[in-house]
């Protein structure tokens, strides 16, 4: 086909396209056999009056441009510097711009491979070419034109639950998840009912401008607030393989949107322009890129998170960000839902005039086949709890074979024979080489920790659930006001190695605390990188899951603080408390997840383990408890819904023993009515996720004085030193020492390190104060203030199990712990739905009733008396 006839007929080539190979014999590049002539009885392809011919060749260079740029650049670009603070400003400038220049080579390639075939319009047709000689040409063309629509899809997934933290974030929670992810599955599918691109690339300007508006309230927030802090700069570091090596897919995933160009290149006026619209797509990219990274890291340090958005000053920054973004986060997977239906459309219309002519049929089938990915993606988004590890596997499987491996494939087979006849081919041989290279150790690294993470449960997200899920990424803040203490904190327990414990602070509050929340930001990392992918660049899927995982394989590098953590579901209000006052029901109003067992009358392990536990992990029949919070007005009080409740095990590291059988305990203190009554070391702390903070000198232990972003948090702290035979239990650290020192374990005598437990229980508000408040909020525990939070607990880990969690002492973050019923994510064993009170007849789920027994008045008695006092003093926040 000739440069005239590819700059006017349709993409498609439907002609040439059902001839595919059959002028193509052997080889590539030295075929130059003409295209086959136009059949004669194609069925009615070239008759005019059924259907307007659509002029798909409509881009215009820069138009397509603009079209790569919106697919490329996203939010992803905030996570890379993250990448300078891990290698370095200027190896960090070098590694981008070098990953760029490979990005742009592989993008030449494919428009090469495409000037020599011109029929091709995906990855399925160009691969076809290469494996007819051998007889796989169908074979090829089935694996690979599928896997780019299956990526595609799954990709249109990530954008959908990107949509719905987007929207969960700006409108605080208010609105179910689902619907968020419906309505942005319509809207979006609106925007594909062109059948070109000519109508997208004028979408696609809108995104450009909003990610780069994005970026620049990013940058100017940060050189404003420095709001983490503005630590030494490396210009250089030295660093071994690993970290050098995420670096490197932290970058590659920030440039991989090859997967597209074949299509975006079959809409070109003239596809000899293609590049100057790579051009445009890599300087673009590349500046931001660098402006960004540099401009980012010089102002919030080497502490920078990843990624950076959560350094962006305020909460109100951060929905500004957000808001400026929605173009970006739409029209990069509508530009992914055009290129897969018009694969899957091609592929069921073939050589019809349906597939280049705008036919009733052809239209009808244009929606439905469109509404189709978009609701294929949502289900997929929606359904699958892994989603976030099978998406990383997709990406490692075909991603990283469209941007770099299969480039170097095509030229090498377009040049076989030629590699060395002369120095250029030489250096274009070296070149394809690397790449083919960096692809198979993207695919092959890829596969092998997105299996790992896949195997090992990794971290899911309830199916087709309303819960906000604008937390889940929030969650490495811990908090609003945590973002400064996270920088103090990394330093600090950078400074004070898990492998020198008599080095470490004699402060178990600031150990555990400081070094242990650290838990929680890992588990995001890993366990929720989608949630998290979701706010970072679609493309990133690969590099993040490689990111997160290799960290555990490669090197084990990052936090060294070993952690688990169980989750289990609320299943009672009752008032007993069988730790404080056992075989009685006078205790004030707790809400209860684990075990379902548990009674008045409950002191061993085996007691709990006979029952049904709603926690996550099949091992774990504990019973935990806290005492229930309360919206209060003058009709009643309303328990607080939770949104999560997790028991951490950090600090694994430093364990000698297992959490002994019919171990209990009670952290904080429920007479507590103001900080200096609060125990200092259970670390107790009330904030919330993503703001606003508390003011300087504002009590830890006080509810917050303005309305939540997302979730009211708070967090407790358990013993960590315990005497197996006696049970007593200690925090570490603790103890009056006098002429022999501190020990390693930093126990007293006889007793010894074990896991730590921390409380990590969030509340959702919005709801219940759909308003917000200003001042002392309408919040009361059962047991008074918010100073006497306090937590209980009652081992009830199987002992293999308990035993097993000991196997998490080393330097990796995260690990589960595996029991005799099963894999630590494989759920309850009788279904947590199905716990229940096992002692219904005794003691009240109703506040008004537990607070007579106690003597207490009534709810809208003592409001009122609050209103009264008021008027004339503030600040009063519970009985």
């Amino acid at each position: 086909m000739g440069k005239d006839e590819e700059a006017t007929g349709a993409p498609a080539d439907p002609i040439d396209q059902g001839e595919l190979g059959s002028h193509q014999s052997s080889k590539g590049a030295n075929n130059d056999a003409p295209p086959p002539p136009f059949p004669e009885n194609v069925e009615g392809l070239v008759e005019k009056d059924e259907g307007e011919l659509i002029d798909f060749k409509t881009l215009h260079w820069l138009q397509g441009g603009i079209v790569l740029v919106a697919e490329t650049v996203s939010l992803g670009i905030l996570s890379l510097p993250s990448v300078l603070a891990t290698v370095g400003l200027v190896p960090g400038i070098i590694l981008i711009c070098t990953v760029s220049a490979l990005a742009t080579y592989s993008g030449l390639l494919l428009a090469e491979f495409r000037k020599q075939y011109p029929f091709v319009q995906n990855f399925g047709d160009a691969v076809e070419l290469i494996g007819k000689p051998i007889g796989m040409g169908s074979v090829f063309r089935e694996v690979f034109g599928w896997a780019q629509t299956i990526l595609q899809i799954f990709l249109i997934g990530g954008h959908i639950l990107m949509w719905t933290i987007c929207m969960n974030t700006l409108t605080n929670g208010t609105t179910c998840t689902v619907v968020w992810a419906a309505v942005g599955m319509l809207v979006f599918w609106v925007f594909n009912v062109p059948r070109t691109l000519k109508w997208t690339s004028w979408m696609s300007a809108a995104s450009c401008i909003s990610i780069i508006i994005a970026v620049f309230i990013t940058v100017i927030a940060v050189a404003i607030e420095k709001p983490i802090g503005n630590g030494p700069i490396d210009v250089f570091k030295s660093l071994g393989f690993s970290p050098a090596f995420l670096a490197v897919t932290n970058i590659a995933g920030a440039f991989s949107s090859h997967s597209i160009f074949f299509s975006v290149i079959a809409e070109f006026k003239n596809p000899d322009d293609w590049p100057k619209a790579l051009a445009f797509l890599q300087i673009t990219d590349t500046t931001l890129y660098i402006i960004a990274a540099v401009v980012i890291y010089v102002y919030v340090g080497p502490d920078v998170p990843s990624p950076a958005l959560s350094a962006a000053g305020s909460a109100t920054v951060r929905k500004a960000i957000w808001g400026v973004a929605i173009p970006t986060i739409a029209i990069a997977a509508v530009i992914y839902a055009h290129v897969a239906s018009q694969y899957i459309f091609t592929r069921i219309f073939g050589n019809t005039k349906h597939v280049v002519r705008r036919t009733r049929l052809s239209t009808i089938w244009w929606l439905l086949i469109t509404l189709g990915v978009w609701g294929l993606g949502m289900v997929i988004a929606e359904s699958i709890p892994i989603f976030n590890n099978l998406l990383g596997l997709v990406s490692a499987a075909f991603a990283s074979w469209f941007s770099f491996g299969l480039p170097g494939i095509f030229w090498l087979w377009m040049h076989y024979g030629n590699w060395f006849t002369n120095l250029k081919q030489c250096c274009r041989f070296a070149a394809t080489s690397l790449l083919l290279v960096v692809g198979i150790v993207l695919c092959v690294l890829g596969l092998w920790v997105s299996i790992e993470s896949i195997a090992n449960g990794g971290a899911g997200s309830k199916p087709w659930t309303c819960e906000s899920n604008a937390d889940r990424q929030s969650t490495r803040d811990d908090g609003g006001n945590h973002r400064k203490f996270n920088s103090w904190r990394a330093t600090r327990c950078k400074s004070h190695s898990a492998d020198e414990p008599s080095k470490r602070s004699l402060n178990p509050t600031t150990e555990a605390v400081d070094c242990g929340i650290t838990s929680e930001l890992s588990f995001s990392g890993l366990g929720q990188s989608l949630i998290f992918l979701s706010f970072v660049h679609h493309s990133t899927s690969l590099h993040t899951s490689i990111m997160q995982s290799l960290a555990l394989f490669l090197a084990g590098a990052g936090v060294a603080n070993a952690y688990t953590i169980a989750v289990a579901e609320r299943f009672m209000y009752k008032n007993i408390d069988p730790i404080v006052v056992p075989g009685k029901y006078t205790s004030h109003m707790h809400s209860f997840f684990g075990s379902d067992a548990v009674t008045v009358n409950t002191t061993t392990s085996k007691d709990l383990q006979a029952g049904c536990s709603t926690a996550e992990n099949p091992n774990d029949f504990s019973s935990y408890w806290v005492p229930t919070l309360f919206v209060r007005n003058e009709s009643g009080a309303t328990p607080v819904p939770f949104s999560r409740f997790s028991a951490y095990y950090v600090s694994i590291e430093n364990a000698e023993v297992a959490i002994p059988q019919d171990y209990k305990a009670v952290a904080g203190k429920s007479s507590a009515t103001k900080q200096a009554d609060v125990e200092p070391l259970a670390g107790i702390e009330w904030f919330c996720e993503n703001g606003p903070a508390k003011a300087d000198g504002a009590d830890k232990a006080a509810f917050p004085t303005k309305t939540c972003g997302t979730h009211l948090q708070t967090l407790l702290l358990f013993h960590d030193c315990v005497n197996e035979k006696t049970l007593e239990s200690t925090y570490s650290g603790t103890h009056n020492w006098v002429s022999w020192g501190v020990p390693a374990n930093r126990c007293p005598v006889g007793m010894k390190r074990m896991p730590q437990l921390r409380f990590s229980i969030r509340y959702d508000l919005r709801r219940l104060l759909p308003n917000g408040w200003t001042g002392a909020p309408p919040l009361e525990l059962a047991c008074g203030s918010s100073y006497c939070t306090h937590g209980d607990f009652i081992n009830g880990w199987l002992p293999e199990a308990a035993e097993n969690m000991l196997k998490s002492n080393s330097k990796r973050d995260f690990k589960g712990v595996d029991g005799p019923n099963g894999k630590y994510n494989a759920g309850s064993v009788c279904g947590a739905k199905n716990a229940k009170d096992a002692d219904p007849k005794n003691g009240t789920s109703d506040y008004e009733k537990s607070r007579k027994i106690l003597g207490l008045r009534s709810v809208t008695q003592a409001v009122r008396n609050l209103a009264r006092r008021r008027k004339t003093r503030r600040g009063v926040a519970g009985y």
